[in-house]
């Protein structure tokens, strides 16, 4: 192991020892550059708590702003829609400067797939790696991303473009989603699963993306998964920071975010 690399498993700690041991740390470390939390989640009790994840995003802020170092932390996403994780995966996505995804090739499973699935800066070509007889990553050289689907003209006609078959909650990013959710629980009383879904649908139309009541359903379910909505009882309530004075954006300035 490099000198320079430092290791340390704080899984026998409860969730504020390891915040504390790892704040100590983190300041205490000379000429630190690089620190790398392999499980944010852990430095949590609740990942869907709104003050516990503010709390947890501003250390984060924090540590970067006052020692100058990078930080990497690792999130797992929702098993079913390949989604960050909780009201805290959302915080982090708003507040970071790239995010990247990695999951198994499809195709073959000793293959793990980077891609970039928020970027502030320019985007990188996605890329492979495989970890090989030594328990070593190594990039996978002949390796190419599916462009299945690529190049396909559009079909004519003035006609309103409407989602594909395949289009769901992982085909936008969570600046667009929280859009939805706040835009659907504007003005509005709490409403039961009928009313919730219909005013999800209502709004992602406003902003541009439209689908029918299954795929409605579908999209409630990853805001209740990520917490974005909660449910009390029968009723479905919001579940996002306060937004504070910020406008709602029209539906050609929120392509742009």
């Amino acid at each position: 192991m490099p000198e320079n690399l430092h290791v340390f498993s704080l899984r026998s700690l409860n969730t504020e020892q390891r915040l504390a041991l790892a704040k100590w740390l983190i300041y205490n470390t000379p000429n630190l550059g690089l620190v790398v939390i392999d499980g944010i989640r852990d430095l949590v009790v609740d990942i869907n708590d709104n003050t516990e994840s503010t709390a947890r995003v501003d250390d984060l802020l924090r540590w970067t702003y006052d020692l100058n170092i990078h930080l990497m932390v690792i999130i797992h996403q929702n098993k079913g829609n390949d989604m960050i994780r909780g009201v805290l995966g959302t915080e982090i996505q708003n507040k970071s400067e790239t995010v990247v995804s990695v999951s198994l090739d499809p195709k073959d499973k000793s293959i793990s797939i980077v891609k970039p699935e928020y970027c502030r800066d320019r985007d990188f070509e996605e890329f492979a790696f495989r970890v090989n007889d030594y328990g070593l990553p190594e990039l996978v050289e002949d390796w190419e991303p599916d462009q299945k689907g690529a190049g396909k003209k559009a079909s004519g006609g003035n006609e309103e473009p409407k989602a594909p078959r395949s289009f769901g909650p992982s085909n936008l990013e969570q600046p667009i989603h929280q859009q939805i959710v706040r835009k659907a629980f504007q003005e509005v009383e709490p409403g039961k699963h009928a009313a919730t879904k219909f005013r999800i649908k209502e709004a992602a139309a406003y902003y541009g993306y439209t689908f029918g009541d299954n795929k409605a359903i579908e999209f409630l379910t990853y805001y209740l998964d990520c917490g974005m909505i909660r449910k009390e009882g029968q009723i479905y309530h919001l579940n996002l920071p306060p937004q504070g004075d910020q406008v709602d954006p029209t539906p050609a300035e929120s392509t742009l975010l």
